[in-house]
């Protein structure tokens, strides 16, 4: 496997939030994603971000960040259960080719 180094800046993003195991977790918030993001008719890049390590937090506490890659003034509609913006801060990332 090879890992690359680059530089990436802040990328705001819409998506929603899940706890639990991984293997659960994405196929569900992505699911989700692609159904929101449809509906919209967005487009941008796709991320997941992951928060805790697995060898380390128990499976149901293990949270996910499904998102999507938006301008930094989209206006997010307001919905129950909807999606929630962030931003992604730029830094130097590894990344897995």
């Amino acid at each position: 496997m090879d890992v690359k180094i680059v530089e990436r800046t802040a990328t705001p993003w819409v998506g929603f939030h899940l706890v639990g195991p991984f293997e659960e977790t994405a196929p569900e918030g992505f699911t989700r994603l692609t159904a929101w993001a449809g509906q919209q008719g967005i487009s941008g890049e796709w991320m997941g971000i992951y928060h805790g390590n697995p060898n380390k937090v128990a499976a149901s506490q293990l949270e996910i960040d499904t998102v999507i890659g938006v301008e930094a003034d989209y206006d997010l509609p307001a919905a129950e259960n909807g999606p929630h913006k962030g931003v992604l801060a730029g830094a130097n990332m590894r990344w897995r080719a």
